[in-house]
């Protein structure tokens, strides 16, 4: 049964030790990263793109040896990509100036950045967690990932396409909590 969202604070509810590794993909100001550094103390990569948020990670957690600041965009290709920024708002759909950014996808990180099993996959990516976790899925990837928390964020044809995508990554998992697409889900792989 898919437990209700209850609060922010269920966000960083997860079985996690110091030695398991979660990756923070849209780290932004650095918050979810550090509440699991504060809960857990584990391994954190918590990726980036946009140089003045990074810049600012990077300082926040320059004392913190198991945060490791990636300067990328998760995406479905590696390379160059334009991406819209706004005040503090930022990503593929975002209205605003268009900034140069790196982009990465999953399987390159896996192959460069990670060793093992990932324990806690964290996307708020704007509107890029579909083409990512497609490209996830594709690949093979998804029983790489013992944890996924996602928000959604509202595309064209959201519902078809969330819809299809959900029902992908219920092959290899199990949805655990949040019933509303467009707050937080959290997704467990089953075993």
């Amino acid at each position: 049964m898919i437990q209700p969202w209850k609060s922010e604070e269920q966000r960083y509810e997860y079985p996690l030790q110091p030695t398991d590794l979660v990756i923070d993909a849209g780290c932004y100001e650095g918050d979810f990263a550090a509440g699991m550094d504060a809960r857990y103390g584990c391994q954190i990569i918590a990726l980036e793109p946009v140089p003045q948020f990074f810049q600012n990670c990077v300082h926040r957690f320059s004392l913190r040896p198991n945060i490791r600041m990636l300067n990328y965009a998760l995406f479905n290709h590696d390379g160059p990509m334009k991406m819209g920024l706004s005040n503090n708002s930022s990503g593929i759909n975002s209205t605003g100036a268009n900034i140069d950014v790196e982009g990465i996808r999953f399987a390159t990180l896996l192959q460069h950045h990670v060793y093992g099993q990932v324990s806690l996959l964290k996307l708020n990516i704007e509107g890029a967690e579909f083409p990512v976790l497609a490209d996830i899925v594709e690949s093979g990837l998804m029983p790489r990932i013992d944890r996924l928390q996602v928000q959604w964020h509202g595309i064209e044809n959201f519902q078809r396409e969330y819809g299809m995508l959900r029902d992908k990554i219920l092959r290899t998992h199990t949805h655990v909590w949040g019933e509303n697409p467009l707050f937080w889900e959290s997704y467990e792989l089953k075993r």
